[in-house]
């Protein structure tokens, strides 16, 4: 299998496994994983350890604040989800808009993570849950007006773990 140029070996589950999946979806789908035994290196453009990152764009953790959704929905004529965006840690309250952007770590639970670089955001971002593109190129073209840098259009960081540990709904978060 190829993600994003780089060959990976992933494994197929088993229709009988998938079945369930293919039918609520109303299509025939299956679900893949990738083993132990596959390894899949981040960027090391921007991390220079070795780290794994399985079918994600390029990084383990992505992760974006309430608070920079909301100043984002308050420049919009119609309001996004989170889901647009597609992090896997969100923190709510305590932060200002946008300030992850300048935090280098951040400690959630048991985790320490290395802040790598500003996610930038693709066309996906237009794409409502209802798998519907905006028209109108929103957020992106939105986000175009304040939120390009050297990366491009970002939103949110990705993130690197440091340690091995869990991180849970309600955590304390800390940052550097």
């Amino acid at each position: 299998m190829k993600v994003w140029g780089d060959s990976v070996v992933s494994r197929v589950l088993n229709a009988q496994h998938t079945e369930k999946i293919s039918n609520f979806l109303g299509v025939n789908a299956r679900l893949a994983f990738m083993p132990d035994s596959s390894f899949r290196q981040i960027d090391r453009q921007f991390f220079s350890e070795d780290k794994r990152v399985s079918f994600a764009d390029g990084y383990p953790f992505l992760l974006t604040s309430e608070a920079s959704l909301a100043d984002l929905n308050s420049r919009l004529h119609v309001p996004v989800s989170m889901k647009n965006f597609r992090p896997n840690i969100v923190i709510s309250g305590g932060v200002s808009a946008y300030a992850e952007d300048v935090w280098q770590r951040v400690i959630i639970g048991e985790i320490t993570f290395e802040l790598v670089k500003p996610c930038s955001r693709c066309i996906m971002t237009t794409i409502n849950e209802k798998g519907q593109k905006s028209e109108s190129r929103e957020p992106l073209k939105t986000m175009a007006q304040y939120r390009k840098n050297e990366f491009g259009i970002c939103f949110g960081q990705n993130l690197v773990h440091l340690s091995p540990g869990k991180i849970r709904v309600g955590d304390l978060v800390t940052f550097e």
